[in-house]
């Protein structure tokens, strides 16, 4: 409709089908922003000041709160700053989800973890091992004892399993 729309403002009243460049360029635009491009809904897309910021919400290792912001932190290591607070992405991850997603678990006021990547629960020093074994190192989170044995306690009781 857009195209339609857009095509008989542009085009001259003869019977010839001659597009003009601007005509041209605008399907070009919009075949790419709209046909080309896939959005899944698992991905985010954050408009900033400065710059467009796309980030597949449920490829993240975890989550860390960083005063009003959070970073999302990936395999690689990379480490992206989110213009939105942890309650955001908690909010965002739940109404993206779908069975064949990793489950997400909020761990106090701090982080949120992909269930599927934690690997170590060191209650001796207050530590959760992520990992995925395909990329070298791991990242360890300090986390209190009691939120600790809440992770254990969901793994034991088989509630975060698939």
């Amino acid at each position: 409709m857009q195209i339609y729309m857009f095509l008989q403002k542009k085009t001259s009243d003869s019977d010839s089908f001659l597009l003009s460049f601007d005509a041209k360029l605008f399907i070009i635009r919009y075949l790419c922003l709209n046909i080309l491009i896939p959005h899944p809904m698992n991905e985010a897309i954050f408009n900033r000041r400065n710059e467009l910021l796309r980030v597949p919400l449920t490829r993240a290792f975890f989550y860390e709160a960083y005063g009003n912001y959070c970073y999302g932190v990936f395999p690689n290591g990379q480490k992206v700053m989110l213009p939105v607070g942890l309650n955001q992405v908690e909010q965002l991850i739940a109404e993206r989800a779908t069975a064949q997603q990793p489950v997400f678990i909020r761990i106090g006021k701090r982080y949120i973890v992909n269930t599927e990547v934690i690997v170590q629960i060191n209650f001796a020093k207050q530590r959760l091992i992520l990992s995925d074994f395909d990329h070298a190192g791991n990242f360890a989170l300090p986390v209190s004892k009691d939120a600790l044995k809440q992770v254990k306690e969901l793994y034991e009781t088989h509630q975060i399993w698939k």
